[in-house]
Formats: C-alpha cells, structure tokens, sequence
C-alpha cells in the first residue's frame, strides 16, 4: 500500500496496462517522474479533493505552510 496520488486523465491507458503490484509508481519513477507534485499534507486538514480547483487551492496552502 503507498501514498494517495491523483493522475490526470492522460495517464488513464498506461494506468490499465499496468499488470502485477506495480500501480502508479512505474510513471512516478519513470516517464512521469517530471510532472510529479509532491504535497505533504497535515493530518488535520481533512480536505477532500474532488476538482482541478480543490487541488490547486490545496497547494496554495501548503506551499505557504512551508
């Protein structure tokens, strides 16, 4: 079991070629790894991230947590 992590719509047919326990880290540690944002979030957000808005007012806020 990994980290929670969202791919966009383009990686979707990769995603369902994938066999075996591999999962998404086959595009973070490859083709992918250029376009990998990483988001440490506090326990205590609780955010649920259901639109392209929602995850950019996320990162907005934890950037200037940092």
């Amino acid at each position: 079991s990994g980290n929670p992590v969202l791919f966009g719509s383009h990686w979707f047919d990769f995603l369902q070629q994938i066999q075996g326990d591999q999962g998404g880290k086959t595009i973070i540690r490859g083709e992918g790894q250029a376009h990998v944002v990483k988001l440490w979030i506090s326990d205590d957000v609780g955010d649920d991230i259901d639109t392209p808005d929602d995850f950019e007012r996320l990162k907005h806020r934890e950037s200037e947590a940092l």
